[in-house]
């Protein structure tokens, strides 16, 4: 499996990457900053796919 990708491919075969969920981290009992980055990436993208329609 690789990993996720979310591209815009223009007629004129040009390429667009956008931003994309990010893998899982590894777990940790404590959220950190890190972790609440994450997450906060990861929701912000959803909401974006699914407004797209592809959530």
């Amino acid at each position: 499996m690789t990993n996720d990708r979310h591209i815009i491919i223009y007629e004129n075969g040009e390429k667009e990457h956008l931003q994309c969920l990010e893998p899982p981290l590894e777990y940790s009992p404590a959220i950190d900053e890190r972790q609440r980055e994450h997450n906060k990436h990861n929701r912000r993208v959803k909401e974006e796919l699914s407004y797209k329609g592809l959530l």
